[in-house]
């Protein structure tokens, strides 16, 4: 591996994350997106609701349940976690 460099991916993530909150980007690690929000008349995407958390199998609330939210943005990015799901 001579002249190659080796980082830890974590690290770089972070550091990322940083810098790109320097610029005003809001990230949201943690909340899987559920649903693309759409405008009606033009079918952009306008951006995601996160899902309700805190619901037992049978659909009813837990004493941690909390109503997913509409996150909405001129920009939205999609991407996968640094490992995976």
């Amino acid at each position: 591996n001579e002249g190659n460099y080796i980082l830890s991916l974590s690290q770089l993530c972070r550091w990322l994350a940083t810098e790109a909150e320097e610029l005003g980007v809001e990230i949201y690690p943690g909340f899987a997106a559920s649903e693309v929000l759409l405008d009606e008349k033009t079918g952009g995407v306008t951006g995601i609701a996160t899902r309700d958390v805190g619901l037992a199998k049978d659909g009813s609330h837990k004493p941690t349940f909390e109503r997913g939210v509409e996150l909405k943005a001129r920009q939205t990015l999609f991407a996968e976690g640094a490992r995976g799901s």
